[in-house]
């Protein structure tokens, strides 16, 4: 199939004139956005498979099953603003709402132009956007992607489950995170969850510290629930049982923060299939050489 160019993907958002404005390709190809002052850029992070490979050798090169979209934004001078200082300058909520799309639109149009549609993609969702929003949540976003040509599902999936090689033909392509405080009303996170699903989206939770993580798996059945690794104090224990929670609930378990091999090593050895970190990798602007298969 052929991979659409960044300027394909962004004349297709004649519905959206001032997000696609906003929109520009770099001298190196990548799309970036623009907010005020500041160019908003996408680093991308790879989600990998750990499993026996990884037990026997942290050094193994991993086989990638998503990619986790971060924001990076920069001045004309050079300077930098993190993300968070990035929406702190929204002071009004249709301006965080809006903010919100450009940075999963940006992402979305370098992650498709560079190929990566055959394994799902993460992005976030600020949780301003999701006060903001009254109800249907996702319906703006799926239209946009829909104006793109940008498909939903991806083949060979792996998405659910603690078994990749035994998941569904088909998954999510697009799977929202939603920040910790979108689960603290458990009615309003069954809301938003029903909501995104409608419109075919994938959703990931996250948690710090198994109990939480476990609880949320049982009480949400998201698709994916990351769990960052150094709020695990007695991970022998933990992972066990945290991989019976997620297998039961047809999640999928994603392990994070792993920033050492000993850490991938051990996590791998107790059964633990997927994880993310700076052991890995750093967010890049381009996708990882033959990293896209599933």
């Amino acid at each position: 199939m052929t991979r659409p160019s960044p300027s394909t993907l962004i004349n297709a958002l004649r519905e959206y004139p001032d997000l696609r404005k906003a929109l520009r390709v770099t001298a190196d190809g990548t799309v970036v956005g623009r907010f005020y002052e500041f160019d908003l850029a996408s680093g991308f992070q790879r989600i990998v498979r750990l499993g026996a490979p990884i037990a026997a050798d942290p050094h193994a090169a991993p086989t990638v099953v998503a990619y986790d979209a971060y924001a990076r934004s920069s001045g004309q001078a050079g300077d930098t603003i993190s993300p968070w200082g990035l929406f702190s300058r929204a002071a009004e909520d249709a301006t965080v709402v809006w903010l919100d799309r450009l940075c999963r639109v940006v992402h979305t149009v370098n992650y498709v132009s560079q190929g990566g549609s055959n394994v799902p993609l993460h992005l976030r969702v600020h949780g301003r956007l999701l006060a903001a929003i009254a109800q249907d949540h996702g319906h703006t976003f799926r239209d946009m992607l829909d104006a793109m040509g940008v498909p939903l599902g991806v083949a060979r999936g792996v998405s659910r489950g603690k078994s990749p090689e035994n998941s569904a033909a088909d998954t999510h392509g697009i799977v929202l995170q939603l920040p910790e405080t979108a689960t603290y009303d458990a009615d309003l996170a069954a809301q938003l969850i029903g909501s995104y699903r409608r419109y075919g989206f994938g959703i990931a939770l996250q948690a710090s510290g198994a109990a939480l993580a476990m609880a949320r798996i049982k009480a949400f059945g998201p698709d994916v629930m990351k769990v960052d690794v150094r709020t695990l104090n007695q991970p022998e224990q933990q992972v066990p049982e945290l991989l019976r929670a997620a297998e039961h609930g047809a999640t999928q378990l994603v392990f994070t923060r792993i920033d050492n091999p000993r850490i991938a090593q051990t996590l791998a050895a107790l059964g633990a299939a997927f994880g993310q970190g700076y052991f890995f990798d750093l967010p890049a602007a381009m996708l990882a050489d033959a990293a896209v298969r599933a």
